[in-house]
């Protein structure tokens, strides 16, 4: 199996080693976590977004340059984890959500607090 992956500017690249290995570079690439506090009617909740090690793949055949069809697995991004927590300790929210771990901090950010704004808790 040939294994590609895309860089967070949407380019794909071959990759030659072994799929553990590129699973470790793509999150080796990514951002810090991120953690948000925030206030709500029932008091402080946190909310952090992390690395979660798991993936968006795509399995494709294609036509190789000889015209045999060779199997490829492009793996698109690490995905984050979302997990927003009451100050008591209960999580309110723990799943992984698909959005690319390597995007830019500010990025993130904001994507969190609009996250937070739009959900009601």
């Amino acid at each position: 199996m040939n294994l590609k992956y895309t860089t967070s500017d949407g380019q794909e690249q071959d990759w030659h080693e072994s799929e553990d290995a590129l699973k470790v570079f793509l999150l080796e690439e990514c951002g810090p976590d991120i953690s948000i506090t925030r206030m709500t009617e029932d008091g402080q909740m946190e909310c952090r977004l992390t690395k979660a090690g798991d993936f968006a793949i795509v399995d494709e055949n294609r036509q190789e340059e000889d015209g045999t069809i060779g199997k490829y697995r492009i793996y698109l991004k690490p995905r984050s984890r979302c997990t927003v927590t009451k100050m008591d300790g209960t999580q309110v929210v723990n799943t992984i959500i698909d959005l690319d771990a390597r995007t830019n901090q500010v990025k993130r950010v904001e994507m969190m607090e609009e996250f937070l704004t739009d959900t009601p808790f």
